[in-house]
């Protein structure tokens, strides 16, 4: 038993000298995500990740749009022509899933479109486009954390689907 366990010391590698550890300075870019740091306030956005999300979609030049749903949409399964090609789809939807770290704001109309990953159709389509659109008019959005005195109070509020459930 003894011998178990010099074998098992023998094998111990430090942690410290196999690394080359490197501080890079204050954080800036990290996974797509932008960190603007000003007067302690921490700013979190995708703005580089979001143009190149309208690039790939072809929509840079495309018309913003005020909401990311139109009022009252309904989507079901059924709706239109199924899509010949589901790739685009499901890469337009998974991005905009990615986007929901910093816009929250999107996830109610990203959830819907997410249901019709197996059977998308034209208008579905045509939906995430409108989201791509209504990105794009807040392209400078994100997320502002800003530091608290000693008694941290969080107050929020939700209306993601704008009052249209019945």
């Amino acid at each position: 038993m003894a011998s178990n366990r010099l074998r098992v010391h023998e094998f111990y590698i430090p942690f410290e000298p196999q690394f080359d550890i490197k501080d890079l300075g204050p954080l800036s870019y990290f996974l797509g995500l932008q960190v603007v740091s000003h007067d302690g306030v921490l700013h979190l956005n995708q703005l580089k990740y979001v143009h190149d999300l309208l690039h790939k979609s072809n929509l840079p030049h495309a018309k913003p749009a005020s909401t990311p749903l139109a009022a009252k949409s309904v989507l079901t399964a059924s709706d239109d022509d199924l899509l010949v090609s589901l790739t685009e789809y499901h890469e337009l939807v998974e991005s905009l899933q990615y986007l929901t770290l910093t816009r929250p704001d999107i996830s109610f109309a990203i959830n819907i479109v997410a249901q019709f990953m197996s059977s998308s159709r034209s208008l579905h389509m045509v939906v995430v486009k409108r989201i791509l659109r209504y990105v794009k008019g807040i392209i400078h959005f994100g997320l502002y954390f800003t530091p608290q005195g000693p008694s941290i109070r969080l107050i929020v509020y939700s209306d993601a689907d704008w009052a249209g459930c019945p």
